[in-house]
């Protein structure tokens, strides 16, 4: 059985990220071949630490450096390009691996628990195909700080604002869907994200109708538009996920929903936001064709 793992890389001038798919320990760890290393990066700033996955891959092969460290190496995997940044205050998930996982301040190579896997598989299911070869190093860096233009206070001020947001949106769809995923009804409370229907992006609309509670990976397949929400509460997938393990959820029809009727999906939303994954669909049907 495949397992994952994380290795967390301290960014610095004297310790950029690693131009081939490697991942260097001194902490043991059951690695085989066949099981998925993810390259966890860090990096200080002013509004505290940055953290992103830069690369994942297959590890093929082991060997030992003059330091008596392990570095794990292999050729199949993906860059992130821009890097996967991820937080402790934003993903539930991710402030379990953290917290749980690499603890504090024990960094090294540690294995991902079951129950977190989904979240990084998610991720692996856009990016797998063709190796990238794409450069890193200091573009890590500059894929985090470019992403929020601005002057520093700025940028802190619009986090703070998200991050209240974002919060109390996640605790209301807690409360209004009964801690439990409205697709794959999963109750693992870590797991459990807020999603917008109708983009955070294009405008700040909190209200629990413009939302729906998702385990983590579906609500990247949602937000990638690899996962469509008709207007009727029907579960549809992408051509490319249809013989995947999400495929017991094609076709099915959500019925986790708020006690509330006023707080169910709003259906012109859905029907919004669904557009644009029948033109994903479409465009990978064309490509088949």
């Amino acid at each position: 059985m495949t397992q994952h793992f994380v290795q967390y890389h301290k960014l610095s001038e004297n310790n950029p990220v690693p131009d081939t798919f490697t991942a260097k320990t001194s902490n043991p760890v059951p690695v085989k071949t066949g099981d998925v290393m993810w390259l966890l990066t860090g990096k200080a700033s002013a509004s505290g630490s940055q953290y992103a996955f830069v690369y994942w891959f297959k590890v093929e092969g082991t060997s030992q450096t003059a330091d008596g460290a392990t570095r794990l190496v292999g050729s199949q995997g993906k860059r992130f390009a821009p890097a996967w940044a991820v937080s402790v205050r934003e993903m539930p998930w991710f402030a379990t691996l953290f917290q749980k996982v690499l603890g504090s301040g024990a960094f090294g190579c540690r294995p991902v628990p079951a129950e977190l896997v989904p979240a990084l598989e998610a991720q692996m299911a856009e990016s797998e195909g063709p190796n990238s070869s794409l450069a890193i190093g200091d573009d890590v860096t500059a894929s985090v700080e470019a992403a929020e233009p601005g002057t520093e206070d700025e940028r802190q001020l619009r986090a703070v604002l998200t991050r209240r947001g974002q919060q109390r949106f996640r605790d209301q769809l807690l409360q209004a869907y009964g801690r439990r995923c409205a697709i794959s009804e999963s109750r693992v409370e870590q797991l459990l994200e807020a999603a917008h229907i109708v983009p955070h992006a294009e405008g700040s609309d909190y209200r629990v109708s413009n939302g729906l509670l998702l385990r983590a990976d579906l609500h990247t397949l949602f937000d990638l538009h690899l996962l469509g929400i008709d207007g009727s509460l029907r579960v549809h997938l992408h051509p490319s996920l249809r013989h995947s393990e999400y495929a017991r959820y094609q076709g099915k029809r959500i019925e986790s929903l708020p006690a509330s009727s006023a707080e169910w999906p709003s259906p012109s939303n859905l029907q919004s936001r669904f557009a644009r994954y029948i033109a994903k669909a479409e465009l990978a049907e064309m490509a088949c064709a």
